[in-house]
C-alpha cells in the first residue's frame, strides 16, 4: 500500500517555476513511489497564481494541468474545515488531505507548518518528505537484496510503509 500524500499549491508551484526539491517531489509521485492527491482547489489556486503571478500563457497552464493529471489522483472534499482561519486557502488543502485520506501533506506553507499535524495527517516540509521516502526506498533495495539473496524476491515494497522513520535533529515542523 503506497503512501497516501497531499500537497500544497506551493509545492506545485515552486515545481513547475523553480524546480529543486519540489520538482524532485513531484518526480516522485510520477514514478508511483506515493499516492499524491489533489482537488479542484488546489488546482484552480496553482492556476491563478501561475497565472498573475509569473504571468503563464494559458497554453503553458494548459499544458501543466494535463500533465499533473496523468499522474496525481483527483479528490472531491465533501467537509469544509475551518482549522486555519487566516488563510481559508490553506483549509482547502486539508480538506483535500482528509477526503484522500491522505498520511501526510507537504508543503513550505507557514500556517499549515505551524499546525504539525491535523486529525492523523502529518505536516512536513519537502525536505523532510524526501528524507522520509528516500530513507523508506533505501531500506526496501537493502530488504530486496537480502530477500534476493535469500531466493525470495516478491512483497519487499509492502514492508516500507510500517517501517518507522526518525527525523533529523531539524525534525518535522
Amino acid at each position: 500500500m503506497p503512501l497516501h500524500v497531499t500537497a500544497g499549491s506551493n509545492i506545485y508551484i515552486s515545481a513547475l517555476v523553480f524546480a529543486g526539491r519540489p520538482l524532485q517531489f513531484l518526480d516522485a509521485a510520477r514514478a508511483g513511489v506515493f499516492r499524491l492527491a489533489v482537488s479542484d482547489a488546489l488546482l484552480a489556486e496553482v492556476h491563478r497564481i501561475l497565472r498573475e503571478k509569473f504571468r503563464w500563457p494559458a497554453e503553458d497552464l494548459a499544458e501543466a494541468a494535463t500533465e499533473l493529471a496523468d499522474f496525481t489522483v483527483r479528490v472531491s472534499p465533501t467537509q469544509t474545515i475551518d482549522a486555519v482561519p487566516e488563510d481559508p486557502d490553506d483549509n482547502r488543502v486539508l480538506e483535500c488531505a482528509v477526503e484522500a485520506k491522505s498520511q501526510f501533506i507537504v508543503t513550505g506553507d507557514a500556517a499549515l507548518l505551524r499546525l504539525g499535524r491535523y486529525a492523523d495527517i502529518q505536516i512536513v516540509r519537502v525536505a523532510d518528505f524526501m528524507a522520509l521516502i528516500t530513507y523508506r526506498c533505501a531500506l526496501a533495495g537493502m530488504r530486496m537484496q537480502e530477500r534476493a539473496s535469500a531466493g525470495e524476491r516478491r512483497g519487499y515494497f509492502s514492508s516500507m510503509i510500517h517501517t518507522p522513520f526518525q527525523p533529523s535533529a531539524g525534525g518535522f515542523a
